[in-house]
Parts: structure tokens; C-alpha cells; sequence
């Protein structure tokens, strides 16, 4: 089982990454008239991943430090103690991380100038895709009971 565990986990995370720089490359086509392609939106969304990495690594400490494992650099720090994963309140305060919201600026900047637009516009767009994906996860998950 952990085998499988490791190899459909990995397998994940690789189609996660692809689909991720996709959703930003259709983006940056579509939306932003960017002339790129979908090599240089890997690259972006590779090189801010150095950001998720770091606040993994933070999240890591704050779980050891404060001895749970609702502990992250988030808003649900207000909320720790008291920590309801089913809340919906409490979720979206979960996905209010600093480490994730740096991480789309980043990502932001990059489509701007990929697509020679001002900063707010990329930062919008990568911004915006966020807000969806974090919708997404706090209500149309919660449905599923995940």
C-alpha cells in the first residue's frame, strides 16, 4: 500500500503541476493576449514553487512547535485551538495563507510580463484564479466531505 501510496501521490503531483502552468497559460493566451508559451508558464509556476516549498517548511516547524497539526501560517491561527476542518468559515481562513497569496504575486508579476501588462493586471488574474480555486475547495469540496 505505501508503494502505491508513493507512486499515486507522485503521479498526482506531477498532473497537478502540468494543469496548474496550463490554467496560467490559458490565462496569460486567452485573456491576457501573451505571446509565450506554454514552456515559459512551467517555468513560472516551477520557480514559484520555491515559495510553497518554504512555507511548507514553515508549516512543518509551526506543527512541531505548536504541537498541532492545524498549524500553519494561515488565518486559521485565530481559530487553532478551536480548529473545525468542517466550518466553513474555518476553511477559508485555512486557505488565507502568506506563504500561497506571495506565491500568486509572484506568479502575477510573471504574467504581466509575459504579456507586457501592468503588474495589477497579471497579479489580478493569478489573484483571481486563486479566489476560484479556493471556492472551489471550501464549498464545492465540502460537499464531498473532504
Amino acid at each position: 500500500m505505501a508503494a502505491i501510496g508513493i507512486v499515486f501521490g507522485s503521479l498526482t503531483l506531477a498532473v497537478v503541476f502540468f494543469v496548474t502552468a496550463l490554467f496560467f497559460w490559458l490565462i496569460g493566451k486567452f485573456a491576457l493576449k501573451a505571446e509565450g508559451g506554454y514552456g515559459k508558464y512551467l517555468e513560472l509556476w516551477g520557480a514559484s514553487q520555491w515559495i510553497s516549498v518554504l512555507g511548507g517548511i514553515i508549516t512543518l516547524l509551526m506543527i512541531v512547535s505548536m504541537n498541532s497539526v492545524h498549524a500553519a501560517p494561515n488565518g486559521a491561527l485565530a481559530v487553532l485551538q478551536n480548529f473545525n476542518r468542517l466550518d466553513t468559515t474555518h476553511r477559508i481562513l485555512s486557505s488565507l495563507n502568506i506563504f500561497t497569496i506571495w506565491q500568486m504575486v509572484v506568479v502575477g508579476i510573471g504574467l504581466s510580463k509575459f504579456a507586457g501588462k501592468p503588474s495589477g493586471t497579471g497579479i489580478g488574474a493569478a489573484m483571481g484564479l486563486w479566489v476560484a480555486w479556493v471556492l472551489v475547495s471550501v464549498f464545492a469540496l465540502a460537499g464531498l466531505g473532504m
